[in-house]
């Protein structure tokens, strides 16, 4: 469960890894909570899809690899 303020929903996907909550939204802040709290398989989906993004979209190989190619070749990096 996170706000859907700054980069969170760049990383967080509404119902697929994760809950987004409009920034400042107790209300809907509450009724996300509770549906992770009271359903045990969305909590396993939204983790397992979760953990599947950041090994894809945030593992250090890959963003050191798409930084290398940002900065237009290796210059040094190792």
């Amino acid at each position: 469960v996170a706000s859907d303020s700054g980069g969170v929903p760049e990383a967080v996907l509404d119902g697929v890894n994760g809950i987004l909550v409009r920034e400042g939204d107790l209300h809907g802040l509450r009724q996300a909570l509770e549906r992770c709290l009271l359903d045990k398989a969305l909590r396993r989906t939204l983790g397992q899809a979760g953990r599947s993004r950041a090994d894809q979209v945030f593992c250090m190989d890959r963003m050191a690899s798409e930084l290398t190619e940002l900065l237009g070749g290796h210059h040094g990096l190792h």
